[in-house]
Parts: structure tokens; C-alpha cells; sequence
């Protein structure tokens, strides 16, 4: 079945009944489903039970941007000319392609997204407007135009994971493309491990510092991935600072950093991530 609207869902380790929900829910709305598996244990369940219209069977892990690209040959061949990615475990309203399709039309646009709503801090973005111009977004829910995808080339597999949405975001605001939120729709996304410190909180909440409060909130990501946020993070400066606000970039980087070293549990495997880190993108190490 051929669909101008395809989306890819990128799975490793899953949880199978999620999936099959999400495969549903997104058919249902007119999507034709690509999955790219990166080498899980349960391939033969995902083959099985998914559903999907499309399943890619990668032979190892290659991570996000490799996994990303496979999608998105795939949703090419299929006539798709615009292409939603998603993580395995986030959810989607029921109106999405309903209201993407509302604003395919605005000038220069490369991609939306949606609205964000973060389990446990409820919803990023500006409700009072129903699109705004933004110049990141996660890869769930970010729906791309394969002819903008084509002209700013493929998800750069240098970066295997972390980073990889907000350097194609960055190459289509260069090309002269826009991003634009449509906030009339949203995806459920969680992300890591939320814990809040109480003393920080506490103090913004007393002090009335929201900049407090958030800084008190930590996803609590494992060491494994802090490596690829440090490394891939300054390959990303480093590769686009003729357009990015640099300093901006590297405070954000170290304000995450800082975050984690102090208020999460695992400070000294985080700080060893973070070392190597630093040392390999010096190192110019690439991938996995």
C-alpha cells in the first residue's frame, strides 16, 4: 500500500504490546509503518506480532541515525513524501496526521512537530499559539519532508545516537527551511528516569526561580549514554559553529553536565563518561 505519509518507529529491546498499540493507532490514521529493529533479542516476536506495513532487520546494532536512514529509504521507495520518526515507546495523539496535513502549506517548511508532553512534567510548548517557529525538537514526532531530507542529506551515523535530531534540525535551518510546532497535537514521551531533587526544588519553588526548579529536575540517563551526549554534542558545536550561538551551546552542555554530577546517583561512572567523552571526540571516534 502506497501512502504520502509514511513513519518510522526504531526499536530495540521493546515492549511488544506497546508497539503493537502504536502500530495500530498510527495505521488507523493513514500512516504506512516502517520498523527498523537495531539487533533485538525478540526480532521474531517484533516479526510476528507488529503489524507493521514494513519491517528492516538490521544485522547489529547501528544505532539511531543509521536506523533513522534505513526508515526513511524504505518510506522513500513507498512514494512517502513526508516521513514521521518515533521512538519505540512514545505515544501519539489521536488527531496527529490530521493536523499535520493542516499545515503542510507554510512557507518553507521543512518539518513539524508536535506539542510535547513529558510524563511527570506535563507539556513543552506554547499552548496559547497554535504553530510557532522552533528551532529544535525531538525525534519523536518530528515529520520531515522527503524532499528537505534530500536536498540536507541523510541522519549523520557519525553520532549513533544523541544529537542526531538536533544536527539534521541545524542543517535544514541552514538550507533555509523552517520547523514549525503545531501545538493543536502532541506525543507522550518519557525521557530516562525523572527524579527531582527536593532541596533545589524546594529553594526555587521558595525563591520563585523557575531556572531553580528546572535545574532540580534530572532524567537520570545511564553513563553509556552521557559518553554520546558529550562527545556527540561537541562533534555538533564544532560542526555547525558558523551558525549556532556557540557559547549558548556549550553552557547548555555543561549546565547538563553539572546537573548530573551533582544530583544524580551514578556521579562517578558519569564523570568517567564524561572524560572519554572529551578525549574521543578529540580522538575524532566515530559510531559506537
Amino acid at each position: 500500500m502506497q501512502s504520502k505519509y509514511a513513519v518510522v518507529i526504531v526499536t530495540f529491546q521493546p515492549d511488544i504490546e506497546r508497539v503493537v498499540g502504536n502500530v495500530r493507532e498510527l495505521q488507523r490514521q493513514g500512516f504506512y509503518v516502517v520498523i527498523v529493529d537495531n539487533f533485538s533479542d525478540s526480532i521474531a516476536e517484533i516479526r510476528e506480532r507488529s503489524g507493521c506495513d514494513k519491517l528492516v532487520e538490521l544485522p547489529e546494532n547501528k544505532g539511531i541515525a543509521a536506523a533513522l536512514n534505513a526508515g526513511m529509504r524504505a518510506a522513500v521507495e513507498n512514494g512517502a513524501q513526508w516521513t514521521l520518526s518515533l521512538d519505540q515507546d512514545t505515544m501519539v495523539a489521536e488527531n496527529l496526521l490530521e493536523e499535520y496535513k493542516k499545515y503542510l502549506g507554510l512557507p518553507e517548511a521543512g518539518a513539524l512537530c508536535p506539542a510535547v508532553e513529558k510524563r511527570g512534567e506535563g507539556i513543552v510548548g506554547s499552548l496559547s499559539k497554535k504553530v510557532e517557529v522552533v528551532k529544535k525538537c525531538p525525534t519523536a514526532g518530528f515529520f520531515i519532508s522527503t524532499e528537505a531530507w534530500n536536498k540536507v542529506g541523510e541522519y549523520d551515523e557519525w553520532m549513533f545516537i544523541d544529537y542526531v535530531d538536533y544536527d539534521i534540525e541545524t542543517r535544514l535551518r541552514k538550507a533555509g527551511y523552517k520547523i514549525y510546532r503545531i501545538n493543536t497535537t502532541r506525543i507522550i514521551q518519557e525521557l530516562g528516569k525523572l527524579s527531582v531533587n527536593k532541596f533545589f526544588y524546594g529553594i526555587g519553588k521558595l525563591l520563585h526561580v523557575k531556572k531553580l526548579c528546572n535545574f532540580a529536575t534530572t532524567y537520570n540517563h545511564s553513563p553509556f549514554r552521557n559518553y554520546y551526549f558529550v562527545r556527540n554534542g561537541l562533534y555538533y558545536i564544532n560542526k555547525h559553529r558558523d551558525f549556532l550561538n556557540v557559547r549558548g551551546e556549550y553552557n547548555f552542555l555543561i549546565k547538563w553536565e553539572t546537573k548530573k554530577l551533582l544530583l544524580e546517583k551514578h556521579r562517578i561512572a558519569n564523570l568517567r563518561a564524561l572524560i572519554r567523552g572529551v578525549r574521543d571526540y578529540k580522538r575524532k571516534k566515530k559510531g559506537r
